[in-house]
């Protein structure tokens, strides 16, 4: 089974985060973030990163019956 990031200490930064998380959110992205897990109670919210930026957000929402 191959390793995960948070598993595997290559993915990690000298500050124990991943590399991918380097660069820093921006206001507006955390603003789009609070706005997409605002009222969830299930579901995912997938951030894609390319080239250390956030350029997607997608948010998956179930309703439980």
């Amino acid at each position: 089974m191959p390793a995960s990031p948070e598993t595997d200490k290559r993915y990690e930064t000298a500050a124990g985060r991943p590399e991918s998380a380097s660069s820093e959110l921006s206001e507006n992205n955390v603003r789009t973030l609070n706005e997409l897990l605002h009222g969830m109670r299930y579901g995912t919210v997938t951030l894609i990163v390319q080239d250390g930026k956030v350029i997607q957000m997608d948010k998956t929402e179930k309703h439980r019956l």
